[in-house]
């Protein structure tokens, strides 16, 4: 895959988890743990945003 399709990829979901601050990179980790914890009740798409 080509590296601007693969941006473009990016851009439709959301930042690359490369490209966050800190400070985002921490509240990603701690909402995917909450949504794997809650089987997916509670931030059911964590992932795609």
């Amino acid at each position: 895959m080509s590296e601007e399709k693969k941006k473009e990829e990016v851009c439709l979901t959301g930042k690359a988890f490369s490209d966050m601050t800190m400070a985002q990179k921490f509240f990603f980790v701690i909402k995917a743990v909450i949504m794997l914890c809650t089987g997916g009740f509670i931030f059911p798409n964590v992932f795609v945003e």
